[in-house]
């Protein structure tokens, strides 16, 4: 099927889209390798898995380690990650790391640094976390940890090319070994299995893609040449992305809403805190060196605005897009 873009137009206070073609349905996919590891109590362990995948635009490997301790038999204390990749074919990138406190409905550790770096660019990353995650043998109480790779750059992720785009999942998810819980076992979920995550929904079905209720943005600081969106799950964790290209040069910029609270955290950068002063809302800017990110919280869920292209986007010019969400 041909797909012709007639164009994406801004106005009157809302992006209007014309497109003719180009709709791909939603497929929810499991976690693309998962680990369930078991440390005791006083212990510590290094859970690893390793990812493979090969598809008509990459072949990659990636091994990610977390390396965790367990203080009691209800805490586990998340020290550090380490992922090693190795490149074959094709251009991955890196997207977020992050660690669930499923126990206490939250984002325990939220890691940006490498947000849109390529694969190929390191031999090994490893990342200081040192937070503590409660933890309890019973439905979705376990702690997981979950990074995300894309197959390509996002500003690849356009025309007949947006429907491979495919983000991966690896997850770890850590439980307690104690004489004391072993009865209580049987009620835990493996949380790891149900992680999933959606194909790229792309054209005119990419904004309806949205059970979150995400408000979206008014304004853009470019003319629209696609757009496309994913969803995710682990836990009673929700998230929905929607992804825009610019019609004029590699810019994108991505909008990403969670159920969930995000604790924005960097051991590489610094962190600039900030306001919307419209809604009277804080805000967290990190440039990474590839990636410009503004987080933030709104009406009931936590909002990343990912922002890369052919310049620099200014927290305050990330702040406008912010600000214009409906």
């Amino acid at each position: 099927m041909k797909i012709r873009v007639l164009k994406f137009v801004c106005c009157l206070g809302f992006i209007a889209i014309l497109l003719l073609g180009g709709n791909y349905a939603s497929k929810a996919l499991a976690s693309d390798s998962d680990k369930l590891c078991s440390v005791g109590i006083g212990k510590s362990l290094t859970c690893a898995n390793s990812l493979s995948k090969i598809d008509d635009f990459v072949n990659f490997k990636n091994t990610l380690s977390d390396y965790v301790n367990a203080t009691d038999a209800y805490h586990i204390n998340y020290i550090t990650t380490t992922w090693k990749p190795s490149v074959t074919r094709g251009d991955p990138i890196y997207k977020s790391y992050y660690v669930t406190d499923n126990y206490n409905n939250r984002l325990l550790f939220t890691d940006n640094d490498h947000y849109g770096y390529h694969l190929w660019d390191y031999s090994s990353v490893t990342t200081g976390i040192n937070k503590t995650a409660g933890y309890y043998p019973a439905s979705y109480k376990s702690p997981v940890s979950v990074l995300e790779i894309q197959n390509m750059p996002s500003i690849s992720c356009t025309g007949a090319t947006a429907a491979f785009c495919r983000t991966y999942t690896q997850a770890n998810q850590i439980s307690v070994s104690s004489a004391s819980l072993l009865p209580q076992n049987n009620n835990e979920d493996s949380l790891v299995k149900s992680t999933t995550v959606s194909e790229s929904v792309y054209g005119t079905k990419a904004l309806g893609n949205n059970s979150l209720g995400m408000k979206l943005p008014s304004f853009l600081p470019f003319q629209i040449k696609d757009v496309y969106s994913q969803k995710s799950k682990i836990g009673k964790i929700d998230a929905t992305e929607v992804t825009y290209l610019s019609e004029e040069n590699s810019d994108y910029i991505t909008l990403k809403a969670s159920n969930a609270s995000v604790i924005p955290t960097s051991n590489n950068f610094s962190i600039q805190k900030g306001e919307l002063v419209k809604n009277n809302l804080e805000t967290n800017y990190l440039n990474n060196g590839v990636t410009q990110i503004l987080d933030w919280e709104q009406d009931g869920l936590s909002y990343t605005l990912f922002a890369s292209g052919s310049k620099i986007y200014t927290e305050d010019q990330l702040k406008n897009i912010a600000s214009s969400l409906k």
